[in-house]
């Protein structure tokens, strides 16, 4: 089961985050949403355009066997287009 973080995100009417974080609790007055994100995982922005405001959710972290699979991958596709 992967665990999850509860965070609150402040955001302006053009869908700036102001702050993003837990233990804040809930402001009167201002836009805001809850959400659960994975660890390592960030909201870049809302998209304020669509009813209700959508997240923008960069996904953070990735793990060394994912790195390792991409510059494989990197090599390889280098080596073909260099005719290796």
């Amino acid at each position: 089961m992967t665990q999850t973080n509860c965070i609150v995100v402040i955001y302006d009417n053009t869908g700036k985050i102001w702050y993003q974080g837990s233990g804040l609790g809930t402001p009167d007055g201002l836009q805001y949403m809850e959400l659960q994100l994975e660890p390592g995982d960030y909201v870049e922005s809302m998209d304020v355009t669509t009813t209700p405001h959508t997240p923008i959710v960069h996904k953070g972290m990735v793990t060394m066997e994912e790195l390792k699979t991409q510059i494989e991958d990197l090599t390889l596709a280098m080596a073909e287009l260099l005719g290796v």
